[in-house]
């Protein structure tokens, strides 16, 4: 989205009063990143650490369906606060339409031409596997209890490997591999065995009776507390590290005091991806910040609020549903 957005800005002319729109437009291409990753299991790296963490340390295995029951609808919701907030609230926009930005986003999806062979062979394959994450845990997983979402993931990416293209030999090469982040997957694998770790070595019963205080407290108040810290961590470090150390944590404070994991945990993977104020916090900030259209000020000013709106919703979401 980065590069329609900068096109749309560059094309028009704006007074000063209105440079609003600038700043607002590459905040909510930000944000709408992080919100939308929230909506599904493999939409953002806490989630999935979520997923691994839970099965981990409670043997039951997170879907893909089950996840987005309760992160699609909390996903949509958020992105309409998101876009008030930032159109009416945070920089408030004078103009209702902004003179030629509809004929260039016409122009840049006019230049990207007519979908290839190739295109809508990845498109089919992205379809095949998002429908069998979708329907494994509804109809046909019971029967084959040996596949995962991590197997049907795999194979999706080997038939990438096996479709045939026009100009190589297939739709993904070896070389390709290279250009995948490898380093957030060992990241990742590494929160499940610190996971793991808690379990076998009796560090989350440790971890559980020292937060034997804490009985007796209001369960939302317990989850609105996490979720504040989960944000403050989140804020100075990345979402993948915050979900990493927090989850197993919170699974234990939720057994100590008789609650359902599930609740917190989510509430915890969800509120690490919902980071808003400093561009270290989430891919999508640094990657907008490095625009050089929003300074670290103008973030962190409209992020402030937006965490403190996110940090009520996610906690009423969690404890009303869970």
């Amino acid at each position: 989205m980065m590069p329609i957005g900068t096109a749309v800005i560059a094309s028009i002319s704006l007074k000063k009063s209105d440079s609003n729109f600038n700043v607002a437009l590459m905040l909510s291409i930000a944000y709408a990143a992080s919100i939308g990753g929230m909506a599904t299991l493999v939409g953002t790296p806490p989630n999935l650490i979520f997923a691994g963490v839970y099965q981990s340390m409670f043997g039951v295995q997170v879907n893909f369906f089950e996840w987005a029951y309760f992160g699609f609808p909390l996903a949509a919701f958020m992105l309409v606060i998101t876009w008030f907030y930032l159109t009416h609230i945070g920089f408030r926009i004078q103009k209702d339409e902004i003179p030629g930005s509809g004929e260039v986003i016409k122009a840049e999806m006019a230049r990207q031409g007519k979908i290839t062979r190739e295109e809508k062979q990845v498109l089919l394959v992205f379809g095949l596997v998002a429908l069998l994450w979708m329907t494994r845990g509804l109809l046909w997983g019971k029967y084959l209890p040996q596949v995962t979402d991590a197997s049907i993931a795999i194979t999706g990416a080997l038939l990438l490997f096996l479709i045939p293209a026009r100009e190589k030999a297939s739709l993904l090469s070896w070389e390709d591999t290279e250009k995948v982040p490898w380093g957030i997957a060992i990241l990742m694998g590494g929160g499940f065995a610190i996971a793991r770790g808690f379990a076998d070595t009796g560090l989350a019963e440790w971890v559980s009776q020292s937060f034997l205080f804490l009985v007796g407290m209001p369960v939302f108040l317990l989850i609105l507390a996490t979720v504040a810290i989960t944000k403050i961590f989140t804020e100075i470090t990345s979402n993948t590290a915050t979900a990493t150390i927090l989850l197993p944590i919170a699974a234990s404070i939720a057994v100590t005091l008789g609650i359902p994991p599930f609740g917190i945990m989510a509430a915890v993977a969800i509120s690490s991806s919902l980071a808003f104020m400093m561009p270290v916090a989430t891919p999508p900030n640094a990657i907008v910040f490095g625009s050089g259209y929003v300074t670290i000020p103008q973030m962190a000013r409209a992020g402030l609020w937006l965490n403190v709106v996110t940090v009520v919703i996610v906690s009423l979401f969690a404890f009303l549903v869970f």
